[in-house]
Parts: structure tokens; C-alpha cells; sequence
């Protein structure tokens, strides 16, 4: 049987899913007619065998597998890494040979104890028979407490030694096991046989499934501001990637897809429903919960924004999947890095005004609208903020369609000050009256300190009763001029600055709620 011809067949398309990758390569070479034996090397170690397809024009693929190998001998190692192994085994010897000797040194110590604990009994028996010679007990002591003592200070030194030299090896031990890559010592070939009617030039193409590789969607809005209230908005969506397959993706055309392959296909379990008669409760017990209102964008020119649910996936595609190009033919090298790759941008008129929700914080934020005008939709994901050639911050934006309307947070205008006090008062009912009430008021207080007028978009809400129980009123004539509750109970208020000047803004409602009613 013939020797197998390496032959290169080089990535020319990498479908990026969020948690795998599917790769095709394409090559062509002149093969003689009969049966051929080929390798194409260095793939992935990591793929997915049962997924490995080939295709040949002129040719009849007879079989196809993955070969995997060990890729590096350790007299192939980096020179480094040698090095610190030839420090981590002299350091072993060094810690064995402190223990050996730390040993012998601690039985030594252990005798010599005995040796002076003996010569002091012997020294009691002497004064027991009245036998009394000083220097004699002396001669007899002192020898043998100095050899105790002089040991134990050698124990000791070889104590602190060895915790020395243990530190030492526990740091080069984790330096060395760092260096090693488990995925450096793999070698994956692909290994096929072909079986040629003619001689002449077999178009081959390779494809396969390989994990290790994700991305995730990443925008950037630069504002180019022309005056205080308007200017140009710029958004850039980005495709960050990463891999670590064990092979380089250089040259290839690269495609993100938005598709799930990982879901499975399982009915839900069902799970038996248990019904109970319970006691009529004489009081009704009712409970405030928080409504978050979700919305996807700001809807189109004319339309109204679309409620979404507040629990996204990973990659957040409208509910229909998405491929989206990369530009150009960037590399992606398996280094497990992250890397951006550039997918669309596009520029939109923008309006910019300043939004508070005191209740949320107490600060005013900058806000900038415009409309989406791209081509391809703008997934979830964080957006880096940039104004004037300056990165100011970070934010986050749900899917935006194309021609929908959009807004962005810029984070709080320095120069504008916000202050909020809320006051409850619970007055006594009368004593025929079914119904307690309880009053509300709520003070904003808001200050200019910048040179230019500002214009600034209060928001804040008041609780909406599901039951008649309840009733939720706002006080016209003890809050300030304008104050109107949408259905949603949020209470929007425009306030006008002066270059510094001061603006106070009172929001005052009332909660009645029957006598027998429990929980507010």
C-alpha cells in the first residue's frame, strides 16, 4: 500500500453558534487515478467525529476519520517549561533531603532529652542518700543540656528551611502546571481514501462540528453632538468571538448565527395538581408587587413600543434565527481570547433630552433617541458609549428591528442636582366610616449649576388598585400644575431650568382601603 500524501486543504467558512462552531474546508489537488491515500493536518483535536463529512468532485470518497496523536514529546517542549521542571525536581530532592535530615535531627533531640532527664533523676537519687557534690552534678548536667539545646535550635532551623523550601515548590509547581496545555499534547489528522476513475484535479471539501467556540453580540454608540439637544448617532455592532479548538481560523469567511442547537426537542413534564376546600377568610388580604413594563424599543414612526418578557436568552433574535456576515476575512486564532469582528454599522439623526426617575435614583440622566436605519437587527447585548470622542460608560439595549426607534442612557449630567423627600400620613378614621385612608406626598427639588438651560423629564408613579376594595387617587389640588397618572399610574412632569436656577415639583396621593381589607 502506497504511502498518505499530507495535502493541505485550508478553513474556508466558520459558522459561529453561541457555544459551538461549524467548519468547512475547501481545497483542490491532482490525483493520479486509482486508490489514494491522504491526510489533511493539524485540525481540531476537539471535533465532533460523528459530524465529519467529505465531498469530492472526480473522486469517491471511500472512508474518512479522525486520527488523533500525541503532538509534543517532552524533549519538544518549550524551553521554559523544561527549565521549570528541572527547578521543580531539584527543589523535590532539596525538600526530601531537608525531611531525612529534620528527621535524624529530631530523634537525635528526642535522645538527648532523655540523656538530661536521666541525668537529673540520678541527680535526685544522690540527694535522696544524702550524697551533695555540686560540681560533680555540673560536670553531669551540663554536657547533656547543652547537646539538647543545640539540637532543638537545629530543629528548628530545618523547620523554618523546609516551610521555605515547600512554599517555593507549591509556586513552581503551580507555575509549571500552568504552562502545561492539556490541548498542546493532542494532534488531530484527518485521514481519507479516495478512490480516482481519471487522473485529473479533485475539488475536496471537509466539514465538521467543533466546541470551544462562542460569541456574543456587542454594539458601540458614538454621539457627534451639534448642539445641546440634537446631533448624529453611530452605532457599530460587533460580533465578539472566541475559540479555543486547537486550530487557527485564518483567511476564512465568517459567519454568527443566532441558532440553538444545543435546545432539545423534550416535552415538558407534567407535574398532578392538588385542589383544597379552605375556609372563607372574613378579612381580604390583598399584597403590593413591583410591575416591571418591559418594553423591546420605542416602536416606529407611529407605532407603539412592543412588550417583550424580562427573562431574554443568550442571544436574543426576535424569535427567528439569524446569520449575520462578518466583514472582510478576519483570523481568529485559537489563543481564547476575545476578538472583535466588525458586522454593520450605520448613522441616524439623534435627539438628546435629560430623564429623571428620582424614585430609582436621585440623579437626572441623559437620554438619546434616534431610529434604527440598518439593514440587520440589533441583538441584545451591552452597548460601550462614546460622546464627543470620549468613552463615557456602559449600557445594555434589547432587540431593536430595523426602522424602529431606540433609546440610550449616557449616565447623569454633572450639572444638574436632584433631591426627593416622600412624607406618609395615616390619618384617624371616623368612627363610622368603612374605609382607611392613607396620604402621600412627594417633594422633588431640582437645581441647575451649569451655564445653559436645561429641560428635564420628572417620572414617577403611584401605585394602580386591581380591586375595588382599594382606591389609589391622586390630589390634584395639593400637587403641583400638570400632574396626570397614565394607566400604568406613571406620573411624567417637564420642568424648565434657567442657567442656576431652582425648581420644586409636589406629587400628593391618597390610598382608601376598606376596613377589612389586610396587606397595605
Amino acid at each position: 500500500m502506497s504511502a498518505r500524501q499530507e495535502i493541505v486543504v485550508p478553513v474556508a467558512e466558520v459558522l459561529l453558534l453561541e457555544d459551538r462552531a461549524q467548519v468547512r474546508r475547501r481545497g483542490s489537488l491532482r490525483l493520479p487515478p486509482g486508490r489514494c491515500l491522504l491526510a489533511v493536518p493539524e485540525v481540531a483535536p476537539a471535533l465532533v467525529d460523528r459530524t465529519l463529512q467529505a465531498a469530492a468532485r472526480g473522486a469517491q470518497v471511500v472512508d474518512l476519520r479522525v486520527v488523533r496523536s500525541a503532538r509534543l514529546r517532552r524533549t519538544e517542549r518549550p524551553a521554559d517549561l523544561a527549565a521549570r521542571e528541572a527547578q521543580e525536581r531539584a527543589l523535590r530532592e532539596q525538600v526530601g533531603e531537608r525531611k531525612g535530615r529534620l528527621a535524624r535531627r529530631s530523634r537525635d533531640l528526642e535522645l538527648a532529652r532523655q540523656v538530661e532527664a536521666q541525668v537529673l533523676a540520678e541527680l535526685a537519687q544522690d540527694v535522696a542518700w544524702g550524697v551533695a557534690d555540686p560540681e560533680a552534678w555540673t560536670a553531669a548536667l551540663a554536657p547533656a543540656r547543652a547537646r539538647a539545646d543545640a539540637l532543638a535550635e537545629q530543629v528548628l532551623d530545618l523547620q523554618d528551611e523546609l516551610a521555605l523550601l515547600e512554599r517555593r515548590l507549591t509556586d513552581l509547581a503551580l507555575l509549571v502546571a500552568s504552562l502545561e496545555e492539556p490541548a498542546s499534547r493532542l494532534r488531530a489528522d484527518l485521514h481519507l481514501e479516495l478512490v480516482v476513475e481519471a487522473e485529473g484535479e479533485v475539488a475536496l471539501e471537509l466539514g465538521y462540528v467543533v466546541p470551544g467556540a462562542c460569541w456574543r453580540p456587542l454594539h458601540r454608540a458614538t454621539l457627534h453632538r451639534a448642539t445641546v439637544t440634537a446631533g448624529l448617532l453611530t452605532m457599530e455592532t460587533f460580533g465578539v468571538a472566541w475559540q479555543r479548538t486547537g486550530e487557527d481560523w485564518t483567511g476564512a469567511a465568517l459567519s454568527l448565527s443566532t441558532q440553538r442547537a444545543s435546545l432539545g426537542v423534550d416535552p415538558p413534564l407534567l407535574d398532578e395538581d392538588e385542589l383544597r376546600a379552605r375556609p372563607r377568610q372574613e378579612a381580604v388580604v390583598i399584597e403590593a408587587r413591583e410591575q416591571a413594563i418591559q418594553t423591546a424599543g420605542l416602536g416606529g414612526e407611529a407605532g407603539a413600543p412592543s412588550p417583550v418578557d424580562s427573562q431574554l436568552p443568550g442571544i436574543d433574535d426576535g424569535g427567528e434565527v439569524r446569520t449575520l456576515r462578518v466583514q472582510g476575512r478576519p483570523s481568529l486564532p485559537s489563543d481564547g481570547r476575545p476578538h472583535h469582528l466588525p458586522l454593520s454599522a450605520f448613522t441616524s439623526p439623534a435627539t438628546l433630552d435629560r430623564v429623571a426617575l428620582p424614585e430609582r435614583a436621585p440623579v437626572v440622566l441623559r437620554r438619546v433617541r434616534a431610529q434604527h436605519q440598518g439593514e440587520q437587527p440589533l441583538l441584545a447585548g451591552p452597548v460601550e458609549l462614546v460622546v464627543d470622542g470620549g468613552r463615557v460608560g456602559r449600557t445594555s439595549l434589547r432587540f431593536i428591528a430595523p426602522g424602529e426607534r431606540f433609546e440610550l442612557g449616557l449616565g447623569p449630567d454633572p450639572d444638574l442636582r436632584l433631591h426627593r423627600r416622600a412624607e406618609r400620613v395615616d390619618p384617624e378614621p371616623g368612627p363610622l366610616s368603612r374605609w382607611a385612608s392613607t396620604e402621600h406626598r412627594i417633594t422633588l427639588r431640582l437645581s441647575n449649576l451649569g451655564t445653559e438651560a436645561r429641560s428635564v423629564e420628572l417620572t414617577e408613579r403611584i401605585p394602580v388598585s386591581e380591586v375595588e376594595q382599594v382606591r389609589v387617587e391622586l390630589d390634584a389640588r395639593q400637587s403641583s400644575p400638570g400632574c396626570r397618572a397614565d394607566a400604568d399610574g406613571m406620573v411624567r412632569l417637564p420642568v424648565d431650568l434657567a442657567p442656576g436656577g431652582t425648581a420644586e415639583r409636589v406629587l400628593a396621593w391618597k390610598l382608601e382601603r376598606k376596613r377589612d381589607v389586610a396587606g397595605v
